[in-house]
């Protein structure tokens, strides 16, 4: 292997318990260290003469000062209970989220944000910020209390995205939805009861767009708090959408037309 082991880090915070700490395979955490925004505890890198792959990750890992940890095969498959490891596994800190006002600061009112109320299944919360991600959100925000974390299989159903999405974490979404309303900004509930339809979106204007929990929707407290609510018409016998191909569908339509050329 290229590289000398470097001694283990032993950061106290960890992303969820020792066993779900862990992102693991080739494309997961070399995207993980290209994009430079949340650094592993350490990184186990398989003893694999010539794999460019571990070459990419021993040369940024020294650049930046991570420890690498030389491993074998069966150790990283009993470190992450995976058989998909590749031979490289990075061990996680908890995701470092934004502060609301640290987002509110860096955004680009051009670009819809993305409101999230209480999304609890960790594949739709990552395939919404993916989704975010290639329809040029300006940033996503989420609650506290019965929200998915940032975790091994979000990381995974983001393809990555996470790692360049603007992601704060809030508190109240109430509060943060007050917020933007008195800095005017439009805020739109997605909600089956919504009278606006999705080409219907208002465009040169900011906007923040809410998508409510998987099963029950958008809390009463966060209806109250839209300033107009869209429904996707549907022609089939399931009465709902998926959130995340809602989220989808709907990122689209608000990116229809922008100066930027995203669609």
């Amino acid at each position: 292997m290229v590289g000398g082991k470097k001694t283990r880090s032993r950061g106290k915070g960890l992303m969820g318990s020792h066993q779900r700490c862990w992102l693991w395979g080739r494309n997961v955490v070399l995207e993980l260290l290209r994009a430079g925004r949340w650094q592993p505890h350490e990184v186990l890198v398989a003893e694999r003469a010539g794999d460019e792959a571990s070459r990419e990750t021993v040369q940024v890992c020294e650049a930046r000062g991570i420890p690498i940890v030389p491993s074998r095969d069966d150790d990283l498959r009993r470190l992450t209970g995976a058989e998909d490891h590749q031979g490289l596994a990075a061990r996680m800190p908890p995701y470092p989220y934004l502060t609301t006002a640290e987002l509110l600061r860096s955004w680009d009112r051009t670009r819809p944000l993305v409101i999230l109320d209480r999304i609890q299944d960790p594949f739709n919360f990552g395939a919404i910020v993916r989704c975010g991600e290639v329809l040029g959100v300006g940033g996503m925000v989420v609650g506290e209390a019965s929200q998915a974390d940032v975790s091994a299989q979000m990381v995974r159903s983001s393809a990555g995205a996470v790692h360049h999405v603007p992601l704060a974490r809030t508190s109240s979404l109430a509060d943060f939805l007050s917020e933007l309303r008195s800095g005017r900004v439009t805020v739109i509930g997605a909600s089956e009861k919504g009278s606006l339809a999705p080409d219907r979106l208002p465009r040169g204007t900011a906007v923040g767009l809410v998508i409510g929990n998987e099963g029950r929707g958008l809390a009463p407290e966060i209806l109250a708090l839209c300033d107009e609510c869209v429904s996707i018409p549907q022609v089939g016998r399931v009465n709902s959408l998926n959130a995340a191909v809602a989220a989808g569908i709907l990122l689209y339509e608000l990116a229809k037309g922008t100066s930027d050329g995203r669609v």
